[in-house]
């Protein structure tokens, strides 16, 4: 790992070719081994670009859009949404564009991460309403409605609602991602066991399902800075960005809905996120990044990791 401090940005080489794990040991993890600095892989640079508009101090999920390149999809922690249930749509540079309102969620909804997809000839967006801080929940919701014109405020009265249940108890997640054929995956934060990967056996249908249990991405519960709380596929989903408060790491589809990991964890102390939560992963492979608002309530930044 290579280390370059300057004006608040580090530089690390990243291996984007397979790292040789494919088991339960596959985690998230802080203490992969660095690559080495002599080989000729890519080099990523993680940075803060922007803060965030004031509408996004509890940011918890980031999507980038397919159709309006440039365009990112935020929302607020829906546990603590003072605004209510809003999708908001930023550029690249922190600049506020529309909002989405939805109606006719429960009381008991708690948005943690969000995904644009294709559904049935153009691009849908998911709102994973999987948030669970006391383990409590009978089960958890995926939202879903088409994307709207990201400059124009816009209201969607009734989303369609996909219900499912952990096939064993409930847990706490902020992490979701969909991949090609509308597969939807849920992470588990690694609060109070394992992380877990848990997939919801497509086609998401009108019923209540119980999710499939995939695979543990650890050997146990984790630690504060290493959990899950976010993850980002590609559009042709051939990589899964999943973050922590204090890292990413790609993943890429193995066999039976398994990840298998495709590079070393990346810190992101360079953003200074006071407690980053969201990753976006765009269709050129740029990597952007949000966090909730820090100590006074200072405004949370908007980070950006590129590679060449």
């Amino acid at each position: 790992m290579i280390s370059i401090h300057a004006r608040n940005v580090i530089a690390i080489v990243f291996a984007f070719v397979i790292a040789g794990c494919t088991g339960a040991d596959d985690a998230p993890s802080p203490d992969a081994a660095a690559t080495d600095p002599s080989s000729s892989t890519p080099l990523c640079i993680a940075e803060r670009v922007a803060t965030l508009p004031s509408v996004l101090s509890e940011a918890s999920g980031v999507t980038a859009s397919h159709a309006y390149p440039g365009i990112l999809w935020a929302h607020n922690d829906g546990d603590t949404d003072y605004i209510g249930p809003t999708i908001v749509a930023i550029d690249t540079l922190g600049s506020l564009h529309g909002s989405i309102r939805i109606a006719g969620l429960p009381r008991d909804s708690d948005r943690e991460d969000i995904a644009i997809a294709p559904c049935g000839g153009r691009d849908c967006i998911y709102v994973a309403d999987i948030g669970d801080n006391a383990g409590r929940r009978p089960a958890v919701r995926i939202l879903r409605f088409p994307e709207p014109d990201p400059d124009v405020d816009s209201d969607v009265a009734q989303p369609d609602v996909f219900i499912a249940r952990y096939p064993d108890r409930a847990h706490d997640a902020e992490a979701f991602f969909i991949l090609p054929g509308e597969r939807a995956f849920i992470i588990t934060k690694g609060r109070d066991g394992p992380v877990a990967l848990y997939a919801y056996p497509a086609p998401l249908r009108a019923d209540t399902v119980t999710l499939t249990h995939v695979q543990d991405l650890s050997t146990g519960l984790v630690q504060l800075p290493s959990m899950v709380t976010g993850a980002s596929a590609a559009v042709d989903g051939r990589f899964i960005a999943v973050r922590t408060y204090s890292f990413v790491r790609r993943f890429a589809p193995g066999a039976g809905d398994s990840l298998h990991a495709v590079a070393d964890s990346i810190p992101l102390a360079a953003l200074r996120e006071p407690q980053g939560e969201g990753v976006a992963l765009t269709s050129s492979g740029t990597l952007f990044f949000v966090s909730e608002n820090g100590f006074a309530n200072a405004a949370p930044p908007l980070g950006r990791m590129t590679c060449h």
